[in-house]
């Protein structure tokens, strides 16, 4: 019976951890999506990140960024996993909350409104995997 249980509770708690899992991975692709043409060509020093991290890993190659995030995601949802309410709650929220500010660094010089659907998005996904995690 406790198995059961247990299998409830982490399928429940995959459902806290999705929309960190999709916002990262957005995040991820934008970050591809926004570097200079010069990057795609080999000139790796003509990165465009902020994350001080994720600046050193694209320096290196596309890929050592691409295997940094799969860990990094995993890592997220075996918190999300295995912590207990409220702390799963609380990472799957920052990780939420700090990849939709990663997304938005990167519409904001284009423009404020190119923002607003990616925060409704986001908010919506949020509260309706959240929900089906009750």
């Amino acid at each position: 019976m406790a198995l059961i249980h247990m299998t409830k509770r982490h399928l429940a708690s995959l459902w806290l951890a999705l929309p960190a899992v999709v916002v990262a991975l957005a995040d991820r692709a934008a970050t591809f999506f926004f570097q200079p043409a010069a990057y795609w060509t080999g000139v790796f020093e003509a990165r465009n990140e902020i994350s001080p991290l994720g600046y050193r890993l694209l320096g290196i190659r596309p890929l050592v960024f691409s295997t940094f995030m799969a860990i990094y995601i995993l890592i997220i949802i075996a918190l999300v996993l295995f912590l207990k309410s409220p702390w799963n709650k609380v990472v799957a929220l920052v990780a939420i909350v700090g990849h939709t500010e990663g997304i938005y660094g990167w519409l904001k010089d284009r423009s404020y409104w190119y923002a607003m659907p990616v925060f409704f998005l986001v908010g919506l996904m949020t509260i309706l995997c959240w929900q089906k995690a009750e």
